[in-house]
C-alpha cells in the first residue's frame, strides 16, 4: 500500500530502527525528539493516519506509572491509535474503541492496523469522542465543581 512511516522521538535503540528502515521498501522518515505539542510536531501529526505508541510490556517500564500523553495528543487529532497495554488508559481506548489495544507482537499489530484501516471511519470518530470528554477545562471545571 501507499504508506509512509514518520517517527517522532528518539531512543536507545533509534540506530537499530534506522538501520532496519533504510531497508525496507516502506519510506520511513526520522523526526527526532521534539515535543509533542509543539507546532512542528502538530504538522507531521495531523498528517497521518494512526498513532502508534507501542511499549514493551516489562516490569521496569517507567510507562506503567506515567501518563500516556503522546496518545492523548494523537486521539486529540482525530487518529485512532495503536498502544499496548502498558497504561491504565489503555482500557478506555479499549472500551471507546478509539483505537486496538495489542500485545507486543508483529502480527497483533498487523492485524490491529488492517481492523483500523477497514474501519477508519467509526475509529476517527471515537477517537474525536473520547478526547471531548477528556478535555482539560472539561474536567478542570468538574473537578473543582465536585469538591
Amino acid at each position: 500500500p501507499d504508506i509512509e512511516v514518520h517517527i517522532i522521538g528518539s531512543g536507545p535503540d533509534e540506530e537499530y530502527y534506522r538501520n532496519n528502515a533504510a531497508r525496507s521498501v516502506i519510506p520511513c522518515v526520522f523526526h527526532g525528539q521534539m515535543n509533542i505539542y509543539s507546532a512542528k510536531a502538530g504538522n507531521i501529526i495531523k498528517r497521518t493516519n494512526i498513532g502508534i505508541a507501542l511499549y514493551k510490556p516489562e516490569p521496569g517500564n517507567v510507562s506503567y506509572y506515567g501518563d500516556p500523553s503522546k496518545i492523548k495528543n494523537y486521539l486529540s487529532y482525530g487518529l485512532p491509535v495503536i498502544t499496548t497495554d502498558v497504561f491504565e488508559f489503555s482500557k478506555i481506548i479499549r472500551k471507546s474503541k478509539s483505537g486496538e489495544v495489542i500485545p507486543y507482537n508483529l502480527e497483533s499489530f498487523i492485524k490491529s492496523a488492517r481492523m483500523i484501516f477497514t474501519q477508519y471511519k467509526k475509529y476517527s470518530e471515537q477517537s474525536k469522542t473520547l478526547t471531548e470528554q477528556y478535555y482539560y477545562k472539561k474536567l478542570y471545571k468538574k473537578m473543582f465543581t465536585e469538591l
